[in-house]
């Protein structure tokens, strides 16, 4: 995405070192003056060779001030992915450089936030109406607000923003605790699944190892951008997304003693054989019993049982003769 529409005044990076470079442009140029007024042509020609490759490091370096910071702030900014609709914080927002940047990509749903500490930096007196007046004049001062705070303290809650960016501030921060602390506050108000980029000069492995120890993943440092003056490396890395946690079932209460009711539990009846088998052949039916004899009965029972025994032995005697 390239930039579209008027730029506001981001100011001149390093302006002590752009200074030093005019003083010492100034004195080379004096040299080269007074040597050739007393006919030392040599050094004429080295104070001369100085004063221009002096000029040539200024004219860089406000170029990368004035054109290539403007078009690093596009690139940052388009490591976000942003969709329209998120909530984005700009740590040491300064001038507004990458503040800006973030409105311009926002829609309605969405809303970019701005904190710093408002003091003089490198001898220049910046506060909040800066921001301001350039968002203004780049069209997307409703889409934004700047608060004053400590960037070491956020006064923001836990997992507020989509996105965390910062630019070429944190450095400024003296003291190494003090930047890791500045670090773990920027973790802290970032969501789950929320990415953070910085670009900074100094200071930048330190960083990473803070990003590491808040247990953001995908921490990465990249190598040194040299059309920044002084070069610059970014840090990114993403808050890992929050993993559900299952719910375990409740546990059955445990009755009191005296709820414990004391139930006798029956034995179960043993199994009942198999039945047999059904007979191939039917079983005949005997006749039922039946009533006693009577004398008679038996005396002629007798008679006619000894006639056939005597029968049957006189007929097996007389086989034999």
């Amino acid at each position: 995405m390239q930039q579209t529409g008027p730029a506001g005044d981001y100011g001149i990076d390093s302006p002590g070192a752009l200074r030093g470079l005019g003083l010492g442009v100034a004195v080379a140029l004096l040299v080269t003056v007074v040597s050739g007024i007393l006919d030392h042509v040599g050094v004429m020609a080295v104070a001369f060779g100085a004063a221009l490759l002096i000029s040539l490091i200024g004219l860089e370096l406000v170029r990368s001030s004035r054109v290539h910071k403007l078009r690093e702030r596009v690139r940052v900014i388009d490591r976000l992915e942003l969709q329209g609709d998120e909530r984005v914080l700009d740590v040491g927002c300064g001038r507004g450089l990458l503040l800006v940047e973030v409105a311009r990509r926002l829609n309605d749903q969405g809303r970019a936030y701005g904190v710093d500490r408002w003091h003089a930096v490198d001898g220049v007196v910046i506060d909040a109406e800066l921001a301001l007046r350039n968002a203004h004049f780049e069209g997307v001062d409703h889409q934004l607000d700047v608060t004053s705070a400590d960037v070491r303290a956020l006064p923001f809650p836990d997992n507020s923003f989509d996105a965390v960016v910062s630019g070429l501030a944190l450095h400024h921060i003296a003291g190494f605790e003090s930047r890791v602390h500045a670090i773990r506050e920027i973790a802290r108000v970032l969501m789950p699944g929320g990415l953070v980029v910085l670009i900074d000069r100094h200071n930048t492995s330190n960083y990473v190892d803070a990003l590491r120890a808040c247990n953001l993943v995908d921490v990465r440092r990249s190598r040194r951008i040299w059309h920044l003056l002084p070069p610059a490396r970014y840090v990114t890395g993403t808050k890992p997304a929050a993993t559900p946690v299952a719910k375990q079932p409740d546990a059955d209460p445990v009755p009191e003693p005296e709820d414990v009711v004391e139930v006798t539990v029956e034995p179960e009846p043993e199994p009942l054989p198999p039945p047999l088998p059904t007979p191939a052949f039917p079983t005949p039916a005997w006749p039922a019993p039946s009533s006693p004899l009577s004398a008679e009965q038996l005396e002629l029972s007798d008679a006619v049982t000894g006639e056939r025994d005597g029968a049957g032995y006189e007929a097996e005697d007389s086989s034999s003769v």
